[in-house]
C-alpha cells in the first residue's frame, strides 16, 4: 500500500470522523457498555456463561455478563490494564477500525482493478455512510469493526479461492473467527 494515499485517506476519514474522534464525544445509544477501569479489570479473562459485577452504567445494580459479550469486554478489560479511560479506548478502537478498514478496502480493491482515485471515494463512501456512523453513534462499536474488517475478508477469500494455499487458508478463519466473536 502507497503511504502517502494512506495517509490522505486517513486524513480525509479524520476530517470526517473529527467530532468523535478528538471531542468529547459521547454516544447517543449506549449499547456498549460503558465501564469503570476499575470494573473492566475485574472482568474474567476466562470465558464464562455467566459473570456478575458491580460497577457499570445500570444505576449501579449489577450487571450480568453473558458468554456472546465475553470476546468485547475480555478486549476491553486488556485495554483497561493501559490506565486509559474508556472515552478514549473507544476513540482508539474506532481509529483502528478505520484504519484496518482503510487497507482492507485499498487491498480488495486494487484486486479488482480499480483506480487509486476510485478507491479513496470508495473508502470515503464506505465509512461516512448511515449505517457505520449509526453503528458508532449506538455505541455498537465492535459491531463497527466487523464492518471494517468485511473488505479484507473479501480480499483473503478471493485470495484463497484464486490459490488454495495452508497460508491464505489460515488467515481467512482466523479472520473469520475474530469477526464472528465481535458481531
Amino acid at each position: 500500500m502507497n503511504v502517502k494515499l494512506f495517509l490522505i485517506r486517513l486524513a480525509l476519514l479524520s476530517l470526517v470522523f473529527h467530532s468523535i474522534l478528538f471531542s468529547g464525544f459521547i454516544n447517543a445509544g449506549n449499547d456498549t457498555n460503558f465501564l469503570t477501569n476499575s470494573a473492566l479489570k475485574a472482568i474474567s479473562l476466562i470465558p464464562q456463561t455467566w459473570e456478575s459485577y458491580l460497577g457499570g452504567v445500570d444505576l449501579g445494580h449489577n450487571q450480568i455478563i453473558n458468554m456472546w459479550m465475553q470476546p468485547l469486554l475480555i478486549t476491553l478489560s486488556l485495554i483497561a490494564g493501559l490506565g486509559l479511560s474508556f472515552s478514549l479506548m473507544v476513540k482508539i478502537i474506532i481509529a483502528l477500525e478505520l484504519i484496518i478498514g482503510i487497507i482492507g478496502l485499498d487491498k480488495f480493491l486494487k484486486r479488482l482493478g480499480l483506480s487509486q482515485m476510485a478507491i479513496t471515494v470508495a473508502t470515503l463512501f464506505y465509512f461516512s455512510n448511515t449505517y457505520f456512523l449509526t453503528l458508532i453513534d449506538g455505541g455498537l462499536i465492535f459491531v463497527t469493526g466487523v464492518y471494517a474488517i468485511f473488505p479484507l475478508l473479501l480480499y483473503l477469500g478471493s485470495e484463497t479461492l484464486a490459490d488454495l494455499k495452508f497460508e491464505n487458508i489460515a488467515k481467512l478463519s482466523l479472520l473469520l473467527i475474530v469477526s464472528q466473536s465481535f458481531d
